[in-house]
């Protein structure tokens, strides 16, 4: 149980932004979805697919690492979602067809339900009931935040660099993420 505030505070930051990260890495496929048709001449029916199936693979995978996260540390857990997920949003920018997509961004889907069971696991056995409530709160928004960056800042990236750097730049958000995990996550 953490017992100063300046640790509650800590925690609270690095799930927090831990679960922005994710959002962008989750949400920008759909933000996208009408660039990536207009670039590829895929059909948006097609590419509405990868959303299906991530949405599917994630409600699945919220039911198995609901259980497997009694038994692996949250730490481990949520760094192999964080890869994975970074993963798939390099492979994604490479994927040569809507089904690869579909694949891959239902993989996306998956690994992203190795992070909220995790998190709610760490703050309920690091935190009181108090702070326990007040971390949840900053973690939900931080998902409300990366939703935000996302359809603020893929506009801008699409400009710069193309669909696919919406998917290169979120990688590399969600590896920095991985990093600063590693080091600073108990």
């Amino acid at each position: 149980m953490l017992q100063s505030k300046r640790e509650v505070n800590q925690l609270t930051l690095l799930l927090m932004v831990t679960y922005m990260i994710t959002y962008i890495a989750r949400n920008n496929f759909g933000a996208i979805v009408s660039e990536i048709a207009e670039s590829t001449g895929f059909a948006k029916s097609l590419l509405a697919m990868p959303l299906t199936g991530s949405f599917i693979a994630c409600g699945i995978g919220q039911l198995v690492c609901g259980s497997l996260g009694d038994k692996i540390s949250p730490k481990r857990m949520i760094g192999l979602g964080l890869l994975i997920t970074a993963l798939t949003n390099i492979f994604v920018a490479i994927s040569p067809n809507p089904w690869v997509m579909l694949a891959v961004w239902s993989l996306n889907g998956f690994a992203q339900s190795f992070i909220w069971p995790p998190m709610t696991r760490m703050m309920a056995s690091l935190l009181s009931a108090d702070a326990y409530k007040n971390t949840i709160t900053k973690v939900n928004c931080g998902g409300s935040i990366g939703t935000i960056l996302v359809y603020l800042l893929a506009p801008v990236i699409i400009i710069l660099s193309g669909w696919k750097g919406v998917f290169v730049s979120s990688a590399v958000l969600t590896v920095g993420m991985l990093i600063l995990w590693h080091f600073c996550a108990q």
